[in-house]
């Protein structure tokens, strides 16, 4: 059987919880795993390093899509809408809630779609949708 990490978040009195769980395959032999982390609410979370990762399904609220990332020398992000064939132009240097170009997104506002970012020596902390 396959098996899926978990994530719960919640925030209680200024600090964020992260909590993950990998409960295992349901027979066989279990590599089970339980995590838990704390934030103070002015902190930052990301996603880093190299490799690629899609988001759960989300509701387009705008017709542009923003970013603020982290990206080393040589590195980069790209992102894409899974299923619709398009891919952002990379992602090269520094940004803060920076536009990313290359993707055209006024026909999928209100639906819902998942978002893949491919990361290169990057690190990813917020994206989002603006107009």
């Amino acid at each position: 059987d396959d098996c899926f990490v978990h994530w719960v978040s919640w925030v209680r009195s200024s600090q964020l919880f992260l909590l993950r769980w990998h409960p295992g395959p349901h027979s066989g032999e279990r590599n089970s795993s339980f995590a838990l982390a704390t934030l103070p609410a002015d902190r930052f979370a990301g996603l880093k390093g190299t490799g690629e990762v899609e988001t759960k399904h989300l509701t387009v609220t705008g017709s542009k899509m923003i970013i603020t990332a982290d990206v080393q020398s040589g590195g980069s992000v790209t992102v894409s809408v899974v299923g619709h064939g398009t891919a952002s132009k990379p992602i090269e240097a520094n940004v803060t809630d920076g536009e990313i170009s290359g993707l055209e997104l006024s026909a999928l506002v209100g639906k819902q779609v998942q978002l893949k970012l491919a990361l290169k020596d990057a690190a990813v902390y917020t994206v989002g949708f603006a107009n």
